[in-house]
């Protein structure tokens, strides 16, 4: 469900049935209470871009804990208790996607990439068709240097999403760290033409891929249009003076 004239959705389905219903009631109104879980897309972990909402029966106690945890986390005081909420919808259903994926990206965030992983493959194994769960479980495969893990999360990510700027230059990053110059170059580029302006800092990662390369003139060429787009970088003159002697090089 997706109310009317908002970007929020209602994951679960749910359904409600009024019964007795009788205009001898005060002036004929009657009123029932209704909960709903709404979450934004990004909440929903499925991708904005694949136009894709998931939707699994939870039970009540793992919905509500869920729920409560994502209020908690909006405020950095009351984040433990959003982390232990989680964890307590977790354990009253292991196969809850949103909230062993939202617990995940929490553990990524506290720097425990272990239990990451582990929250972020069970949310993987329930819902398959999430690009943006992929994305962070290679994101937590690669701090641990697991960068074949790290490859396939991404590649797969890509299979469901391919117009996702972040998992390209995420797995471009791996396969310049592997070595495969050629294919790190390739999705250096793709990240680009899908995110532009958005994602600058692409142009540094060609610099490093052509100087490696000893492919200089590219390399200065990639490094002025860093400056264009990013001109008050802390180091810019320095990068100016790189891509002078990058010039002479040529």
């Amino acid at each position: 469900m997706q109310p009317l004239g908002t970007a929020y959705i209602q994951p679960h389905a749910q359904r409600i049935s009024i019964n007795n219903f009788s205009l001898g009631q005060t002036k004929g109104v009657q009123t029932v209470r209704a909960d709903f879980l709404l979450l934004t897309r990004e909440e929903a972990e499925t991708g904005s871009r694949t136009g894709v909402v998931f939707a699994q029966d939870v039970p009540e106690p793992a919905l509500k804990a869920y729920n409560d945890a994502l209020i908690f986390l909006k405020d950095e005081k009351t984040a433990q208790q959003g982390l232990e909420g989680l964890q307590n919808a977790v354990s009253c259903s292991l196969s809850t996607f949103f909230a062993q994926a939202r617990l995940g990206k929490e553990y990524y965030k506290r720097g425990q990439y272990e239990a990451a992983i582990t929250a972020l493959t069970a949310a993987t194994e329930a819902n398959p068709k999430s690009d943006n769960t992929f994305y962070w479980l290679g994101l937590s495969q690669l701090k641990l240097k697991k960068n074949s893990e790290a490859s396939e999360s991404f590649e797969h990510a890509l299979k469901i999403n391919a117009q996702s700027e972040s998992t390209h230059l995420a797995l471009g990053q791996v396969l310049y760290a592997d070595g495969k110059l050629d294919a790190a170059e390739t999705h250096f580029k793709q990240a680009y033409k899908v995110g532009g302006k958005r994602i600058p800092i692409v142009h540094l990662h060609l610099a490093q891929l052509y100087d490696k390369t000893k492919r200089y003139q590219e390399e200065a060429s990639e490094l002025e249009r860093y400056l264009t787009e990013q001109p008050d970088d802390p180091n810019a003159e320095k990068i100016k003076k790189a891509i002078g002697n990058l010039r002479r090089k040529g």
